[in-house]
Order: structure tokens, then C-alpha cells, then sequence
């Protein structure tokens, strides 16, 4: 009798289960993983570039600030709006 009630509340927990909530909450998870994770990489791509323009900045000779400035402006504006931030 007691394995046939214990097999009976099996039964019945599985019955009681929302799938559908279940699969729809998988989804949720995948979508932000995946948003979250293309957002990481944005960034890190944006960072990369950024010490890429810093390393090459760094090689160059300038004869002042005032010059240097707007040669690094130039090369941050080849990134997209939303990498600026991230890079700076």
C-alpha cells in the first residue's frame, strides 16, 4: 500500500507540473542569456578596440595634447554610438 501511494503522489506531482509555464521560463532565460551575453561582447569588443587605439596612440609621436586629441576622436568615431561608452 505504501508503494502504491508513494507511486500515486508521483503521479500526481507530475500532473500538477505547468509545462507550459515551465517552457516558457526556459525561454525567458535563453532570451536573456543570449541578450546579456551579446551585450558582454559588445563590450569587450569595444574595450579591445579601445586599447588598440590606445596602443597605437601610444606609438605615435605628437607635438601636443591639443594634437593627439582629435586624432583619437577620429579613430573613436569609427565605433558604433553604443561601443563609445564603454570604451572610454
Amino acid at each position: 500500500k505504501t508503494q502504491l501511494d508513494e507511486a500515486n503522489k508521483s503521479i500526481q506531482s507530475y500532473k500538477d507540473m505547468d509545462i507550459d509555464g515551465i517552457k516558457k521560463s526556459a525561454a525567458d532565460w535563453q532570451t536573456k542569456y543570449n541578450t546579456e551575453t551579446k551585450a558582454l561582447q559588445d563590450k569587450l569588443d569595444a574595450q579591445a578596440y579601445g586599447y588598440a587605439v590606445e596602443g597605437i596612440v601610444a606609438k605615435e609621436k605628437f607635438s601636443s595634447q591639443a594634437g593627439k586629441s582629435p586624432f583619437m576622436r577620429r579613430l573613436f568615431s569609427a565605433l558604433p554610438a553604443y561601443h563609445r561608452e564603454s570604451v572610454r
